[in-house]
């Protein structure tokens, strides 16, 4: 693939982009994927493609929404042993790192701390580190050249966390946006998750439309 264009006029959630990605493969290729995902050694952390093709992160066989309420508290060095003992490809494990990186010091930026001190929430939980994986693998199957991505849709509003209840965009996904084109548009919601524009931050050569 010569070039890939991430559409984030409709915003940018880890599993959306995961799942534009995967539109890319053909049924055979997707299912393919999913074995490989699943083989990896990420402690509790599974995939399944849904009633429609669909690619699915669960937790101890929980969906997202299942588990919304629980918690985990990782520094980037949790992260990174999960990732490293996982058995996935280097460079898979260092794009998540790369990930992780954009993530800790857009935190470190949020709480004024030093990038060490940061415990990850929403955003190191299994859901997080599971998508984040499962784009930087689909991205290492499709192979492209160039990764352009168009400007992020925010979305308006406020948004609850495990900080309370914030801005859209909420300050992390501020602090990550700096320098990338970016707008609000006219839809109530958080349309640009801190994982998400992390995503398109590392993953993303250039800016286009």
């Amino acid at each position: 693939m010569e070039s890939l264009l991430v559409d984030c006029g409709a915003g940018a959630r880890k599993s959306q982009l995961a799942n534009m990605l995967l539109e890319y493969l053909d049924e055979e290729q997707r299912a393919a994927f999913v074995r490989e995902f699943n083989a990896l050694g990420l402690p509790g952390i599974t995939g399944e493609l849904d009633g429609d093709g669909a690619f699915a992160v669960l937790s101890d066989g929980r969906t997202e929404p299942e588990a919304h309420h629980e918690h985990e508290h990782r520094t980037v060095q949790d992260v990174r042993g999960i990732v490293e003992a996982s058995g996935a490809p280097t460079s898979v494990v260092d794009d998540v790192m790369g990930v992780y990186a954009v993530l800790a010091a857009a935190e470190a930026k949020a709480h004024g701390t030093d990038e060490s001190h940061v415990h990850f929430h929403e955003v190191g939980n299994d859901f997080a580190i599971g998508y984040i994986t499962a784009f930087a693998m689909l991205l290492g199957t499709l192979s492209p050249q160039v990764v352009e991505a168009t400007p992020i849709a925010t979305g308006l509003g406020y948004v609850d966390c495990a900080h309370g209840r914030l801005p859209i965009p909420a300050p992390a996904t501020a602090n990550i946006l700096e320098g990338m084109p970016h707008f609000a548009g006219d839809v109530e919601g958080e349309l640009c998750t801190p994982t998400g524009a992390a995503i398109v931050k590392h993953f993303a050569d250039r800016f286009v439309g």
